[in-house]
C-alpha cells in the first residue's frame, strides 16, 4: 500500500487533469487528458485496495439483519455424574470406553432404560440407538423436530441436543428439564461442580463473516481470566485461559495482533490459523489431545464447512439446569453484540494471572455484566454458589 502523501499527489494530479478535460474545447487536449486520467487511476489502484476506499466513509460495524436471539445457534453439552463415577474416572482418565468404567456403564444403561420408558409414554416421542464421538448413545426425537442424545464421556454422562437459537431454546427446554435433569435426579446423577464441564458452541453465523469481531471477542475473552477461570469455570486441564499458558504464547498473540491489525483486511481463517500456528503451541492438557483443542476458547471447528463451523467456549462449568444455560447464551450473545458495535481493536492486556481471590472474581465479573448492561441480580446466578452472596466492591 502506498503512503498517504503519494496517494494525495496522485489525487491532485487526477483532479487537475479532470479540470482540463472538461474545460478544454480542443479535441487533442481532451484526448491527452483522457490518457492521463487512465494512467492516474491505474497508479491509484495499485496503491490502494480500491479507489472507493479513498472517497467512501468508513462503513458502520457489521450489524445483524435480525435480532440476535433469532440470528444464530447455540449448541449444548450438558453433563451429569456422581462422585463414585468421578473417582473411578480419576483412576483411569481415558475412560471413554464404557468397558473401562463399569460404574458409569451401569448408570448409563439405567438412564437409557428410564429415558426410553418415559419416551414411549410421551406422545410424539421416539427413541433409537445411535453413536456419538465416544461410543453408543440413545437418541430421543420429538414431533416438533427437536432431539437430544445421551452418551458417555470421561467421568460423566454427556447430553447433546439439536442446536437452537436463544428464542428457539425457550420452546424446547422443557424436554431437557423433564427427561434429562428429572430422570438423572432419580438415579443419583447430577451436574458436577467441575467434571465434564458445560461446553457451549456458538455458530459461525454469529460472526457475520467479520474477522475483526472474532479477533475482538478472542482478545476480550483472554483479557478477563478472572471470569474465564473463576466466575464461569475452573478446569485448568480441560480449558485453560491464555493467562495460564506460557509467556511466549502471550507474546506470540501480541505479535500476531500487531501484524493483523496493520492489514486492511484479513479473514476468519487467517485469524484462526494464526492463533493455531503461533499461540496455541502447548496446553495444560498435555497428552490428552491437540494443543489447539484443549483451550478455553476453541476455534478448531471454525475451519469446518460453514454448516458445522462453531466457536466452542469450553470453560463453562457444568450447567445446573436449563436456566443456567439460557443465562450463559444470553451473556455470550450480549458480549458479541457489544463488540460488534465497536469500531476499534480491543487492546490485548497480556494478562498472566489466572488465579484470583473471591472478591477479585466477583468484581471482574460484575465489571463485565455492567459493561454489557445486563441485570446483576439476575446474572450473578452464573457465579459459583459460594460466591453469589459476595457483594461487588463497587456496590459497597
Amino acid at each position: 500500500m502506498g503512503t498517504r502523501a503519494g496517494i494525495s499527489s496522485l489525487l491532485s494530479a487526477f483532479l487537475i487533469a479532470t479540470t482540463v478535460l472538461f474545460s478544454s474545447i480542443e479535441v487533442q487536449a481532451q484526448n491527452r487528458c483522457s490518457l492521463l486520467l487512465a494512467k492516474y487511476l491505474r497508479e491509484i489502484a495499485a496503491q490502494t485496495t480500491s479507489f472507493t476506499d479513498l472517497i467512501t466513509p468508513k462503513p458502520r460495524p457489521n450489524i445483524l439483519s435480525v435480532a440476535p436471539e433469532k440470528a444464530y445457534l447455540f449448541g449444548l453439552e450438558f453433563t451429569v455424574t456422581n462422585q463414585t463415577i468421578v473417582n473411578e474416572g480419576n483412576r483411569n482418565p481415558k475412560d471413554y470406553s464404557l468397558g473401562n468404567n463399569p460404574v458409569k456403564a451401569q448408570a448409563l444403561y439405567k438412564f437409557w432404560e428410564m429415558l426410553a420408558e418415559k419416551c414411549q409414554a410421551h406422545p410424539g416421542c421416539s427413541s433409537s440407538m445411535t453413536r456419538d464421538k465416544h461410543d453408543q448413545a440413545l437418541r430421543l426425537d420429538f414431533e416438533d423436530g427437536f432431539y437430544f442424545t445421551v452418551g458417555n464421556d470421561s467421568a460423566v454422562i454427556e447430553i447433546n441436543a439439536k442446536p437452537q437459537t436463544i428464542a428457539g431454546f425457550e420452546k424446547v427446554k422443557h424436554y431437557l428439564e423433564d427427561f434429562v435433569f428429572g430422570i438423572a435426579k432419580q438415579i443419583d446423577l447430577k451436574p458436577h461442580q467441575r467434571a465434564g464441564q458445560g461446553h457451549i458452541h456458538v455458530s459461525l453465523a454469529a460472526l457475520n463473516n467479520d474477522a475483526r469481531l472474532l479477533r475482538n471477542f478472542f482478545v476480550d475473552f483472554q483479557n478477563r481470566p478472572e471470569i474465564v477461570y473463576g466466575a464461569l469455570g475452573n478446569h485448568l486441564l480441560n480449558s485453560p485461559p491464555l493467562a495460564a499458558e506460557k509467556p511466549h504464547q502471550r507474546e506470540a498473540l501480541r505479535d500476531l495482533l500487531k501484524k493483523l491489525d496493520s492489514k486492511r483486511r484479513y479473514s476468519i481463517k487467517d485469524f484462526v490459523n494464526g492463533v493455531h500456528q503461533n499461540v496455541y503451541t502447548s496446553s495444560h492438557a498435555g497428552d490428552w489431545g491437540s494443543y489447539d483443542y484443549y483451550q478455553a476458547f476453541n476455534m478448531t471447528r471454525l475451519l469446518r464447512p460453514e454448516s458445522s463451523a462453531t466457536i466452542e467456549i469450553r470453560s463453562f462449568r457444568p450447567q445446573r439446569n436449563t436456566h443456567e444455560f439460557e443465562l450463559q447464551t444470553r451473556l455470550l450473545s450480549r458480549w458479541l453484540e457489544h463488540l460488534r458495535r465497536r469500531e476499534t481493536p480491543v487492546e490485548y492486556n497480556m494478562a498472566d494471572k489466572y488465579e484470583h481471590t473471591n472478591q477479585e472474581i466477583v468484581d471482574g465479573y460484575y465489571k463485565l455484566i455492567k459493561e454489557l448492561s445486563l441485570p446483576w441480580n439476575e446474572f450473578k446466578y452464573l457465579l459459583p454458589e459460594n460466591l453469589m452472596d459476595i457483594k461487588p466492591t463497587e456496590l459497597n
